[in-house]
């Protein structure tokens, strides 16, 4: 049964993780690496912007390639096709409900953020790329919350605007991990010149912005999950609510190992830093306790993925209840 809804919940694994890291690394661009200038002045920030930006051309290749499995998967659940037989339900699909219309915004962002990633290949340094990229990603975010479970209160509903606040919000902060984790923080560690400055010049922007997210993340958690459990006895009672439970276990252990990132590590780094004493391995403890929040990370989006794939236990409730984004007759 658990490997069944596993096997489900791939394609749905498959693109929030696309969509996380990509908003997750947008967001290290942005506010965290420190960019000296237009021109590039520095051959190890030339190098690391580089590596980013190669991260962001796989991301946007994934997004490509989940935006239509899920098209075809949906297609497959609303006409009651096998999945190969499908495709000839696409165009009604499309045009004649709510997940079409939904979708088509989709693949435009998804087009967007494909069209600045090659255009920005060859200005690294600059900003109105990745701009333009976390802009796109933001509106594909919202795609998705506008065709989950927080949409059946209906669009620009405050449960589909919470839904989207907390997917920004977990993907700026675990995408960002998993960015850092994979194409940042190694190529920081083997490069030359003064990694440590520039390990702890990383390590603080990335504290101050996942504190903002965290924050963030808390607040929509608590308001989605009484709109989708709706009560304690349900967490122990349905499967949705037993998975939220291991959610919010998992997030408890996040926050730990982050706090001891944010008050042990980065203190060490820091005071180490500025008295120019070896402190290699204070650093290479930090990467490791990254490389295991990036892990916790992905285990929530199991976690997550298993949730779209069930009904909301608050819903359980409801007799004959249907899903609103059927193909109209």
């Amino acid at each position: 049964m658990i490997l069944n809804k596993l096997v489900h919940s791939a394609p749905t694994l498959f693109d929030l993780l696309a969509l996380t890291i990509c908003i997750g690394a947008l967001s290290c661009r942005l506010w965290v690496l420190h960019v000296t200038g237009s021109v590039p002045h520095d051959r190890d920030e030339g190098l690391l912007l580089a590596n980013v930006w190669k991260l962001l051309g796989v991301l946007a290749a994934m997004l490509v390639l989940s935006s239509s499995i899920l098209l075809l998967t949906r297609t497959a659940e609303m006409s009651g096709l096998p999945l190969t037989a499908g495709f000839s339900a696409v165009p009604r699909v499309l045009l004649k409900s709510h997940y079409g219309r939904v979708w088509l915004l989709r693949v435009s962002a998804v087009a967007v953020l494909c069209a600045a990633w090659l255009i920005g290949r060859g200005d690294l340094y600059a900003r109105r790329y990745p701009i333009c990229m976390f802009i796109a990603a933001a509106v594909i975010a919202a795609t998705r919350s506008a065709s989950g479970h927080a949409a059946d209160a209906g669009d620009f509903s405050m449960p589909e605007i919470s839904d989207w606040l907390h997917l920004m919000a977990a993907s700026i902060w675990g995408g960002g991990l998993i960015a850092l984790s994979i194409a940042v923080l190694p190529k920081v560690w083997r490069a030359s010149g003064e990694r440590r400055e520039y390990i702890a010049d990383i390590a603080v922007r990335f504290s101050g912005l996942a504190g903002i997210a965290l924050v963030t993340i808390v607040i929509t958690a608590a308001y989605n999950g009484w709109t989708e459990v709706g009560s304690f006895r349900a967490l122990s009672a349905t499967a949705y609510g037993r998975i939220v439970m291991v959610k919010i276990m998992l997030l408890a252990a996040l926050v730990i190992l982050a706090a001891s990132n944010r008050y042990i590590s980065i203190p060490r780094i820091i005071g180490q830093s500025e008295s120019r004493r070896g402190n290699g391995g204070a650093i290479a403890w930090f990467i490791r306790k990254v490389g295991a929040e990036a892990v916790l990370i992905l285990a929530l989006l199991v976690c997550t993925a298993l949730l779209l794939h069930n009904m909301p236990a608050k819903h359980l409730s409801h007799a004959g209840h249907e899903h609103v984004h059927g193909i109209k007759k």
